[in-house]
């Protein structure tokens, strides 16, 4: 039902093979609770039940990819989402997608000190999927990408054959936002360059420049706006738009 990473998976939940030395607990390849971005953490079924670790990690929003529904009882501070789901390639787990996206982007946004666990029962597919969508709906990262760097923080992880090809459909929505975020950051980048030359430069010739470059970014972004307000409204050719802003449960 679910792939492996190594023969022996019961040991590499449990522990990390280091020098022939198993380190218990290794974030990456235990029981414990993995942090994957700031404020993001991706676990097993075990350590969610864990309420102790879970006020000490300080997290204040679950999801749960469960066939059951899991016993959080000791949780009631916490604000919980659960998917019923299973870890079988032909499962749709791209049906669920944009809501567990919208529910940790919404948790974080809510509060600066709010976090986020995103659990399943082994922490190795199907809730490495759900951050692995967060991933490419908030970041330039594609699948392949997204799957390797959380491979990277959790080394067991390992979304099944058919949560792989999904993320890829799901990444597909994202393209045109990925596109305009990589032309911003080398943008931003471009300034920085000119900006830190300009600060080489004499005091008098530096203000007189300062003022340039300022007034051509600022024609820069206003012409990028105009831009994207035309492609809204169809008024340049080619170009299309959809969004929606409405996710529920089926």
């Amino acid at each position: 039902m679910t792939s492996f990473p190594a023969a022996s998976w019961q040991a590499a939940l449990l522990t990390k093979q280091t020098g022939g030395r198993a380190i218990v607990g290794d974030p990456s390849y235990g029981r414990a609770a993995t942090r994957i971005q700031n404020r993001l953490y991706l676990s097993d079924y075990w350590t969610a039940r864990d309420a102790q670790q879970l006020r000490k990690l300080g997290i204040t929003h679950i999801i749960s990819l469960l066939e059951c529904i899991p016993e959080l009882k000791d949780h009631e501070d916490i604000k919980k989402l659960h998917i019923a789901i299973q870890d079988t390639p032909e499962a749709d787990i791209l049906q669920y997608l944009d809501t567990t996206t919208v529910f940790i982007k919404d948790a974080l946004a809510e509060n600066e000190q709010n976090k986020v666990l995103v659990h399943c029962f082994q922490g190795i597919s199907r809730s490495a999927t759900v951050v692995c969508a967060y991933l490419l709906a908030t970041t330039t990262m594609v699948p392949s990408e997204a799957v390797a760097y959380v491979r990277s923080k959790r080394g067991i992880v390992s979304p099944n054959a058919g949560f792989k090809k999904q993320l890829v459909t799901y990444s597909q929505r994202f393209d045109e936002q990925r596109e305009r975020m990589k032309l911003e950051k080398a943008q931003s980048s471009k300034w920085n360059v000119v900006i830190s030359k300009l600060s080489l430069t004499k005091p008098t010739t530096r203000k007189r420049d300062s003022l340039v470059i300022a007034e051509r970014k600022e024609g820069a972004e206003k012409g990028e706006e105009q831009t994207r307000s035309r492609r809204s409204f169809g008024f340049i050719p080619g170009s299309s738009s959809s969004t929606s802003n409405t996710f529920a449960m089926p």
